[in-house]
């Protein structure tokens, strides 16, 4: 029998995730999604992971998993709890799906204690940084003050807004953000016609320089020219199951010229 107030083993750790993706991960359809950013983590081993929208936690903990197993980075997941502190049962009811399913009896008497205690029990306190802010696409440098901000991102995952201006928002204040080689990753836009024909469009210009007004006015010089030394690859990952959001879209970014100075053949 597992137990649950020692670090669990990385076999341990995997089986208590499988069970809460099976559990909790249909809530808001994250159950295979969150293996796949388990898997890509393992891979890229990036060492900033940035997801916006926590939602019940399944995919942050799997991301944080993955880089525990790495022995290398830190995943800041960032939400305004809103869904956890609207709803004085969400709580409970979270932890009895957790209980009946196995993956452990938790003690927590509110969202942040619920989170804490599930990153002592998959054994990713050192990995797993809750960030509780209300997000603001709109708000120009919005994210300048997150703990965040200064460090390259390896891969981001957005489950927040996705509607075609909240996707030109998002790649103005990320791309600039983003490691040379890089993942973004956003929910549910192939789920509705504008969001898609609108990502297409902008990764379209973006790779041949051509940069919105809208978003040329928010970056500064160096920012543009950083963003012009990129090449955006975007590959949508539909799945065959009958729910409304259904698909997501992977951008993958990398420096435009692959060969480093002097390093060509």
């Amino acid at each position: 029998m597992e137990n649950q107030d020692a670090r669990p083993t990385r076999i341990e750790a995997h089986l208590r995730l499988l069970r809460l993706a099976d559990a909790l991960g249909p809530y808001y359809g994250t159950e295979d999604l969150a293996v796949l950013l388990y898997s890509i983590i393992r891979m890229q081993k990036p060492e900033t992971v940035v997801e916006l929208g926590t939602g019940l936690g399944v995919s942050a903990l799997w991301m944080a998993h993955a880089a525990e197993c790495n022995g290398l980075g830190e995943v800041y997941t960032v939400d305004d709890l809103d869904l956890w502190r609207g709803d004085d049962r969400m709580l409970s009811t979270v932890l009895s799906v957790v209980a009946r399913a196995g993956v452990g009896n938790l003690q927590a008497s509110s969202p942040d204690e619920y989170f804490s205690a599930m990153a002592r029990m998959i054994g990713v306190e050192q990995r797993l940084i809750v960030v509780e802010r209300r997000m603001r696409l709109d708000e120009p440098g919005h994210f300048d003050g997150y703990p965040f901000a200064k460090r390259p991102i390896g891969l981001l995952f957005s489950d927040f807004l996705h509607g075609p201006d909240h996707l030109q928002w998002l790649l103005t204040h990320f791309l600039p953000r983003m490691a040379p080689s890089s993942s973004i990753l956003i929910d549910s836009v192939g789920s509705e016609v504008g969001s898609f024909l609108a990502i297409e469009q902008l990764v379209h210009w973006l790779n041949r320089g051509r940069i919105p007004e809208a978003m040329r006015r928010l970056w500064s010089a160096d920012a543009v020219e950083l963003v012009r030394g990129r090449r955006l690859r975007l590959l949508h990952l539909p799945e065959t199951k009958d729910r409304p959001q259904n698909t997501t879209s992977w951008i993958q970014v990398e420096p435009a010229d692959p060969w480093p100075a002097g390093a060509r053949p």
